[in-house]
């Protein structure tokens, strides 16, 4: 983290002298768990074979694996189709239902390929529609729309629920109804110039909006800083998301508050803000916060 020196003569302002709480949704990256778990060693290939023994980790002996290995020599020996027989898929799809059943929507294991969507998106580049999305309950929603993206021109709110995906080209027509977090931005990301059809419902509206949209490429900054107020004697900081650069833009947005001394006040604004890494959160909030070792 970068150090900067301190805001001298600056109050910091928000609900009563700025109580900042930050939601951090934090995502599981299951991969380096599969990997590294000894007793199951697993060695993915190019194809879909891959080698694994049945024993399981000294800790889990007591644990009864019977039913699952049955399942899966039914499977192998019995499924008319062996073409779709990927064993290495099936290890994901176990895991992704072990990690399921907790219920939660935001502890999720990512495949490889989930990973590198995920990834591409805290690094702030990518083609899509431009809207950061989550649960409200159990029910897929629009966190927000991002700035000047393809589903703000479309008129996509913040807190509408997304119900439907349809996707011609890519042969999606689905609900979200038990959809979970990866599937989601799978679905409706997608390469730029191709179309995107969002099923939504939104406070206010008797029926289904059905909303069509043209994808691009998308680049999405981690902090936007503006002045504002008489004077432009406010800053408002506003925090997207706890990306990849987060920290580097977070310290130049810092130099160029510094620049202006005669500021009165700072808003930090966390609305709307899907989470991301921990670090970058842990890295900004060392800014508000005394942090001692122990």
């Amino acid at each position: 983290m970068e150090n900067h020196s301190p805001l001298p003569k600056i109050n910091f302002v928000g609900i009563r002298k700025l109580l900042v709480v930050f939601l951090l949704l934090v995502f599981s990256f299951g991969l380096g768990y599969l990997g590294g778990f000894k007793g199951y060693k697993i060695q993915f290939e190019k194809y879909s074979k891959v080698n694994i023994t049945r024993e399981p980790p000294v800790d889990k002996s007591n644990v009864d694996f019977s039913l699952f290995w049955k399942v899966w020599d039914t499977l192998d020996s019995g499924y008319f189709d062996k073409e779709k027989i990927n064993e290495r898929e099936m290890i994901y799809g176990a895991i992704s239902g072990m990690v399921s059943a907790l219920g939660d929507p935001y502890t999720v294991f990512l495949s490889p390929a989930e990973n590198r969507v995920v990834q591409e998106d805290l690094q702030g580049s990518f083609e899509g529609v431009g809207i950061q999305i989550g649960f409200k309950g159990n029910q897929l929603a629009v966190i927000t729309p991002l700035p000047s993206s393809p589903a703000e021109e479309a008129g996509i709110k913040a807190g509408d629920f997304i119900v439907g995906i349809k996707d011609e080209a890519k042969k999606i027509d689905r609900g979200t109804v038990g959809i979970t977090l990866p599937e989601a931005i799978q679905a409706i990301r997608g390469q730029a110039g191709t179309k995107v059809t969002l099923i939504l419902l939104r406070e206010g509206e008797p029926e289904p909006l059905v909303v069509d949209i043209v994808r691009a490429k998308v680049d999405v900054p981690s902090v936007m800083l503006s002045f504002v107020g008489e004077g432009e004697s406010v800053a408002h900081l506003r925090l997207l998301k706890f990306g990849g650069d987060t920290n580097g833009e977070w310290g130049n947005a810092i130099k160029e508050i510094l620049k202006k001394p005669q500021l009165k006040g700072i808003v930090l604004d966390v609305r709307n803000n899907p989470g991301g890494y921990l670090q970058g959160a842990v890295d900004v909030s060392s800014e508000f916060l005394k942090v001692s070792s122990v």
